[in-house]
């Protein structure tokens, strides 16, 4: 085994991508000398960490000496399984070791099954494996043949700049439709929605969407949806289009929402439910993937979408009313769990620099 650098200060790890608010969690205020920034992409706009270079066995071997390990959460789905063995084999060649987290089981960008080749070659050949709910590592498990250790999502607003709550009425009902992504069920979703708020006196429902997909050539503008939104707003929705909002704006936003709709066909776990958790804005999930495990949520089935919808919302609205305060929100619990979830990537990385990870655990 080599000398791995900076043995004083910890592994230096290359995250894929380190520009993610996941990985602004875990890293906090370490020196950035161990979790350094993405490398630029040639042709692509500054910022832009996506295809990733450090993805490709040139990369690895010209920059074998400036880390310890690769640690990839996101942006493999445009590789195919040939692409992964030839990255692991430049990264053992070069004693670099490769760390998976398993954020999702199937891939939100709708690639199918090439995804969950690749995410098996990855599952396979990862020196150590984490993902975020009992759920998803039992279904690593039972598809791959390993079993990740669990490390709970750590909180992504921090706590120094949690919004003030609203209060009062109306009861706000959220959805976020962004850039239409594919799987993200709008129609069916803001449907259901808007006659669930339809039915009670004090409630609005508020949609937002990316300006992007207005314009005719983009991959998913889809009349129907400005359409259906247009309708919306003259039945008294409130619908933002907009650039997409920075933290703070989309923070404030959700801190101003009493129920938040996560409108997704298919996932494992989600980003936006954990800042809504953190926030304390109660979510309503469809029940798949691994939601319920990650963060307490109301649900929704999308083979009786109208009816679940309907009597979630009623239930959050009854709660809202009462005063009852949703999860989360409470800065001294998401400070603990935020360390808790640090100290444990960074025994994962001492673990697999010092050769103490068991492989196949």
């Amino acid at each position: 085994m080599r000398s791995h650098r900076l043995r004083a200060t910890g592994p230096v790890v290359r995250h894929v991508p380190r520009g993610h608010a996941y990985v602004d969690a875990l890293v906090g205020a370490e020196p950035a000398h161990l979790h350094p920034a993405d490398p630029p992409v040639p042709g692509a706009p500054a910022g832009q960490w996506w295809p990733h270079p450090a993805l490709t066995p040139r990369w690895v071997a010209d920059h074998a000496h400036e880390i310890d390990v690769l640690h990839v959460h996101f942006g493999f789905e445009h590789l195919g399984v040939d692409d992964v063995r030839h990255l692991v084999a430049s990264l053992r060649a070069h004693d670099i070791r490769l760390v998976l987290t398993v954020h999702d089981l199937v891939d939100p960008h709708g690639t199918g099954e090439r995804y969950g080749r690749v995410l098996g070659e990855l599952v396979g050949s990862a020196d150590a494996l984490t993902t975020l709910t009992p759920g998803a590592a039992a279904e690593v498990e039972r598809r791959f043949g390993r079993r990740p250790q669990v490390i709970s999502h750590p909180p992504l607003v921090p706590a120094g700049v949690l919004p003030a709550r609203r209060t009062g009425s109306p009861f706000v009902v959220g959805l976020h439709l962004k850039s239409l992504r594919a799987n993200v069920a709008a129609l069916p979703v803001l449907d259901a929605c808007a006659d669930a708020v339809a039915d009670l006196d004090d409630a609005q429902l508020r949609v937002h969407l990316h300006e992007d997909v207005t314009r005719p050539d983009h991959p998913r503008h889809d009349p129907e949806v400005l359409r259906r939104l247009a309708r919306a707003r003259a039945d008294g929705a409130d619908v933002r289009v907009h650039a997409p909002l920075d933290d703070a704006q989309l923070w404030r936003d959700l801190a101003q929402t009493s129920l938040a709709v996560l409108p997704y066909t298919d996932g494992t776990h989600s980003g936006w439910l954990e800042m809504c958790h953190d926030l304390g804005t109660r979510v309503l999930a469809p029940d798949l993937g691994f939601y319920a495990q990650q963060r307490p949520v109301l649900t929704y089935r999308h083979d009786d979408l109208t009816a679940s919808v309907e009597r979630s919302v009623r239930e959050a609205h009854a709660r809202w009313a009462r005063g009852e305060p949703a999860p989360g929100g409470d800065a001294r619990v998401l400070a603990a769990e935020l360390e808790s979830a640090r100290a444990a990537h960074r025994q994962v990385y001492l673990g697999v620099v010092e050769d103490r990870v068991v492989r196949g655990a």
